[in-house]
C-alpha cells in the first residue's frame, strides 16, 4: 500500500478510516497520486493528510434526494466542508466534482459563496451544482487555473460578467447546459484563452464581439445553442478576418450531441494534446 499510486475506479464508496475518526495515528500514501471514481467520501483535513501529494481526484458527492443509499449521503454543510478542505491538498491540479440529485429534488448549494480551492489547480470541472456567477471571481482567482468545464449548473443569476484580473492563464473554458443568457466579457477577461466550447446552452443570446479580439483564442464551437448565438460567432469570425485574422476557426454543430464522456474527451485532448497527457497514456499502457 505505501507504493500505491493512483486508484482508478468508476464508482467506489470507501469507507472512513476509523483511525483518523480516534485519534491514532494513521498511514501516509505519500506516492498516492491519482484518486478516481470515489462517491461520497468524507476528506476530513486528516484525512487529506493520508494523501498529501494528490494531484488528480475526481469525486462524487450525493444529497437528501438522490437515489442512493442513506448511509452515503451528506448534509449540505457536510459537503462545503469537505470541500473547502481540499486546500490542504497542496499538490492537487486536477479536481473533477460531480453533484448528484433527482431532477425533482431539491438541489443543493454547496458551492454557493464562500469556498476555497488550491491555488495549484490547473484544471477544475465542476458539475450539477449550483453557484452564483459571483462566485466565479473565486475560481477565477485560481492563478494556474489552465482548463475549466463547467455542466449542468444551476445559476442564480443569468447574466456573467467576469471580474478583471480574473482567468489570467485560462486556455480552454467548456459550459455545458447552463441557464447563461449574456456573457459580458472581452479580451481582457480571458487573455489567454485558446478554446471556447458551449453546449446545449440553449438561452445563450449571443458571444460578444470582444471576444474575437482575445489575440490566443484559436476556436469557438457551438453545439445546441440558439441561432442568435451561432449567427453571433459566425459575425465574429467574418470581423476577425476583416482584421486579417484568418486563424480563428468557428465550428457549429447541428446534430444532438449528447454523449457527454465521448465529447468531453474529445475537446479535452484537441485543447491539450500535449506531453502531460502522453505521458499519463503511456502510464496506462505500462500496467
Amino acid at each position: 500500500m505505501p507504493r500505491l499510486r493512483h486508484i482508478w475506479t468508476s464508482t467506489c464508496f470507501l469507507a472512513y478510516p476509523s483511525a483518523a475518526g480516534n485519534g491514532e495515528k494513521i498511514a501516509v500514501l505519500e506516492n498516492l497520486q491519482t484518486l478516481k471514481g470515489v462517491i461520497d467520501f468524507k476528506f476530513t483535513k486528516k484525512v487529506l493528510q493520508m494523501m498529501p501529494n494528490l494531484k488528480k481526484l475526481k469525486i462524487g458527492f450525493s444529497h437528501p434526494g438522490a437515489d442512493l443509499s442513506s448511509q452515503f449521503r451528506h448534509s449540505c454543510a457536510d459537503l462545503s466542508s469537505c470541500i473547502n478542505k481540499f486546500i490542504h491538498l497542496r499538490q492537487l491540479e486536477d479536481l473533477n466534482c460531480t453533484f448528484t440529485y433527482r431532477s425533482g429534488g431539491k438541489f443543493i448549494r454547496t458551492l454557493m459563496e464562500n469556498f476555497h480551492l488550491p491555488p495549484t489547480l490547473k484544471r477544475l470541472t465542476l458539475a450539477g451544482c449550483r453557484l452564483s456567477w459571483k462566485s466565479m471571481a473565486i475560481i477565477g482567482s485560481l492563478p494556474n487555473l489552465e482548463v475549466l468545464n463547467l455542466k449542468y449548473f444551476i445559476y442564480d443569476g443569468l447574466v456573467w460578467e467576469p471580474t478583471e484580473r480574473n482567468f489570467l492563464q485560462l486556455k480552454v473554458l467548456l459550459l455545458r447546459q447552463t441557464d447563461l443568457e449574456h456573457l459580458k466579457a472581452d479580451e481582457t477577461n480571458f487573455p489567454s484563452l485558446q478554446h471556447l466550447t458551449f453546449i446545449d446552452c440553449r438561452k445563450l443570446v449571443e458571444i460578444p464581439s470582444a471576444i474575437g479580439d482575445i489575440p490566443t483564442l484559436q476556436v469557438i464551437e457551438l453545439s445546441e445553442c440558439s441561432e442568435s448565438a451561432v449567427n453571433s460567432v459566425k459575425l465574429i469570425q467574418e470581423e476577425q478576418q476583416d482584421l486579417g485574422n484568418d486563424n480563428l476557426q468557428i465550428i457549429i454543430h447541428d446534430n444532438d450531441m449528447r454523449e457527454v464522456g465521448y465529447i468531453d474527451r474529445i475537446r479535452y485532448i484537441r485543447a491539450f494534446s500535449n506531453l502531460q497527457m502522453l505521458s499519463t497514456y503511456q502510464m496506462g499502457q505500462r500496467r
